[in-house]
């Protein structure tokens, strides 16, 4: 099961924004504006950020948050598209069949590439002997909750690895094509934002320091190998011998989130 629904939303999110790419104005005119709405949430994600910096001493602190001030204005500047923008857990319904039901789409407009690819799956539930799956879609980084919870057994471990990486293989297969610099930098920069964030926004869920060190790390990993831009980004966190390019961007996070 796990392997069909991995397949299907790659491929269903990659064709999606090949058929929306680029919308003209006409189009975009149909829409409600969600800047108020993105605006709100970006202030929000800052100052939880600059919560978290805080109370873990993060000496760059200011840098990083400059970083991701910066690329919350530069969504709107390249690969443009249509998204969901609000894809979250409750929005997403798997039946007996294995068919993906998304609804709630309230928030649906403008939105880019990197940014629906990357705001995917915060949190993945997989229940064994159940025929649904439920997400919390928030960045591709964000299947990794799963991962990084050391609870989390063996079994379902290897369910969300897997899910992850047929997933973007698949999505990469669709596109047929490689992730450009400005893609693999704001993959980078929403792994790192949101990994961090959930420090915040789930205090009370994480089992223990060690959980709470490993999601501090990984997204400090990210931002800082974003560096000031596309010229001075650290690529050599992709590198992988066997991966495809877009399972590549984010393997560095699953192997920080992953070790006990």
């Amino acid at each position: 099961m796990v392997e069909r629904i991995a397949k299907d939303l790659g491929r269903f999110l990659a064709e999606f924004v090949i058929a929306t790419s680029d919308p003209n104005i006409d189009l975009l005119s149909l829409f409600p504006s969600s800047s108020g709405l993105m605006n709100q949430f970006d202030i929000y994600l800052i100052n939880n950020l600059r919560t978290v910096f805080l109370s873990h001493g993060v000496p760059d602190a200011e840098i990083l948050i400059k970083r991701v001030e910066d690329a919350m204005k530069d969504y709107w500047n390249f690969e443009l598209c249509l998204g969901m923008v609000d894809l979250w857990r409750n929005n997403i319904f798997i039946d007996s069949d294995k068919n993906i039901c998304l609804i709630d789409w309230e928030y649906f407009g403008l939105s880019n590439a990197s940014h629906e690819m990357s705001l995917l799956g915060r949190f993945f539930y997989l229940f064994s002997g159940c025929h649904f799956l439920i997400f919390y879609v928030r960045t591709v980084q964000s299947l990794h909750w799963i991962l990084l919870k050391s609870s989390t057994s063996d079994a379902a471990m290897k369910s969300a690895t897997t899910f992850i990486s047929i997933m973007l293989r698949n999505y990469g297969q669709v596109r047929a094509d490689v992730p450009s610099p400005r893609f693999r930098r704001h993959a980078l920069i929403t792994h790192g934002r949101e990994t961090i964030s959930l420090l915040k926004w789930l205090a009370d869920q994480f089992d223990d320091d060690s959980m709470r060190q490993r999601a501090l790390e990984s997204g400090l990993v990210y931002l800082r190998a974003a560096g000031e831009s596309v010229d001075t980004m650290d690529v050599s966190i992709f590198d992988s011998e066997t991966m495809t390019p877009y399972e590549s961007l984010f393997e560095k996070a699953r192997e920080i989130l992953t070790a006990r």
